[in-house]
């Protein structure tokens, strides 16, 4: 399934296996494609599910971000860089926009280590 933004861009929503729905609320959507939208490149990113708990914005085989936004948690997680599993509580989706710096170590790490990191 294909998503856009305000803009017009697109955005690929993928499921993982056949019997797992995304289930994505739009908060959580909008988030992802906030952080989608500050890579350098978005290519081969895609929103998943490979939790019951929270959605993944993925890019080729590495994990961007871990996201959960409902009433009772609304977090990020940037899995690749955090060796603590450190997740960045929200209050608004917009809150995200403070990222930057998050996204920029962890597509720094997937340049390093590759795709498949």
């Amino acid at each position: 399934m294909e998503i856009k933004d305000s803009n017009g861009n697109s955005f690929n929503i993928a499921h993982y296996g056949e019997e797992r729905d995304l289930n994505a609320n739009t908060d959580e959507l909008q988030i992802a494609v906030y952080l989608i939208k500050m890579l350098p490149s978005p290519d081969y990113c895609r929103i998943v599910r490979v939790s019951d708990s929270y959605i993944t914005v993925k890019c080729g085989s590495w994990d961007l971000a871990r996201i959960k936004y409902t009433d009772r948690a609304k977090w990020v997680l940037f899995p690749t860089i955090e060796k603590q599993k450190e997740k960045h509580s929200i209050e608004k989706t917009e809150d995200v926009k403070e990222f930057q710096e998050y996204v920029d170590k962890s597509y720094e790490h997937f340049l390093k280590y590759g795709i498949n990191c």
